[in-house]
């Protein structure tokens, strides 16, 4: 699977790349280039790549498509291994941080009139889509509960009080 993706003279991934791959895919989370380095090297520490041939493998396995780039509000990028040439949609809590991986991309099935979003899109404007990034962000339901039950705990101001 990977072969038919790559091009050129190039007939297997790069051994830097590999490693990567392989980190990443044992890792099970997104994990930024820095933190993914820093694990590889407690991991193998003779053996790990560097940080810059950990950034040119992430940016590599991106573009044959087996890797994201996720970007979690101001964070810095963070990778995660996906099907080949398949993507993936989060719900971020900005209260906590908390990523949710959706089961299914919310943009491919059906909208409005039968459409899916790409032909909605297309219809609409003209516009081609050749890919999409979508993050949703808002608050999790435990930082929901969490507020909810600061809110009761805080005992009521009488207005009298408050405008003292």
């Amino acid at each position: 699977m990977i072969q038919s993706r790559l091009t050129g003279s190039r007939k297997s991934l790069p051994k830097g790349a590999k490693m990567v791959l392989e980190a990443l895919t044992a890792a099970r989370e997104m994990l930024s280039a820095k933190e993914l380095a820093f694990r590889m090297r407690l991991m193998n520490p003779t053996a790990a790549p560097g940080l810059t041939t950990v950034y040119r493998s992430l940016e590599l396995l991106t573009r044959l498509g087996l890797t994201q780039e996720v970007l979690l509000s101001s964070e810095e990028k963070r990778f995660e291994v996906v099907n080949p040439g398949g993507h993936h949609h989060h719900l971020v809590c900005k209260s906590c941080g908390q990523h949710t991986k959706l089961s299914q991309c919310l943009l491919t099935g059906e909208q409005s009139g039968g459409q899916n979003f790409s032909e909605l899109v297309k219809n609409q404007y003209g516009f081609a889509v050749t890919s999409h990034v979508l993050e949703i962000f808002g608050t999790c339901k435990q930082c929901t509960a969490r507020e909810s039950q600061t809110q009761e705990d805080q005992p009521e101001r009488s207005p009298s009080l408050a405008a003292r």
